[in-house]
């Protein structure tokens, strides 16, 4: 177990990878089945069972356990809680943690009415603002991804970024001529578009 039980914790969530891990008194209770993991919800806690995954390689594993910690935070719902982890030394919680604040993200840019959180549960954990700093950037990034082309041009792109990595150098943009001489294959995609979206390039 790498995580202690904190005071301001209420519920563990507890990961195993294997049977054997899993506290005797729920060695004959039936866990509810998922593709990747069997979870079982009690009043005293969440135990999550990983056996599934635990023939995959290292990369996989890990990805599975993000994905793991995104369907777990819209299974829980509401409450606070904090991590038992028995896991294996080829996976790293911190993708459970992240998969968890994904499941925050929606897109609501262009919408009046901005929707009401429904999920208010929240988990405690060491490294709260470099998983806060990964979450935030894939949020940035989906919302350029989201943003329709005809408002979010080369041009408005790079004054997103900008303006979100401002704490960076952002050197060398390259555009026009100076893009079609060094860049040429990059330029060779912008052909044809109007002044306001021609291709740019930016190395931060």
């Amino acid at each position: 177990m790498t995580s202690k039980r904190k005071q301001f914790a209420k519920t563990p969530i507890s990961i195993f990878f294997s049977d054997d891990q899993v506290p005797k008194k729920f060695k004959d209770t039936s866990f509810e089945e998922f593709y990747s993991y069997s979870v079982l919800k009690t009043e005293e806690a969440i135990l999550i069972n990983l056996k599934k995954i635990s023939n995959l390689n290292t990369l996989q594993k890990n990805h599975r356990l993000l994905l793991i910690g995104l369907a777990i935070r819209k299974f829980v719902k509401s409450g606070n809680f904090f991590i038992e982890y028995f896991g294996c030394k080829k996976t790293d919680i911190k993708n459970f943690f992240i998969g968890w604040h994904l499941a925050e993200y929606s897109f609501d840019k262009f919408k009046s009415k901005k929707k009401t959180k429904k999920n208010n549960a929240k988990i405690h954990f060491e490294s709260s603002s470099e998983i806060k700093s990964i979450s935030e950037s894939y949020f940035y990034v989906r919302d350029l991804i989201n943003t329709p082309a005809n408002i979010l041009g080369p041009k408005e792109i790079y004054n997103s970024a900008k303006k979100y990595l401002k704490k960076f150098d952002m050197v060398n943009l390259k555009s026009g001529k100076s893009l079609e001489k060094n860049f040429p294959l990059i330029s060779a995609v912008g052909i044809g578009a109007s002044a306001n979206r021609s291709a740019n390039f930016l190395r931060i």
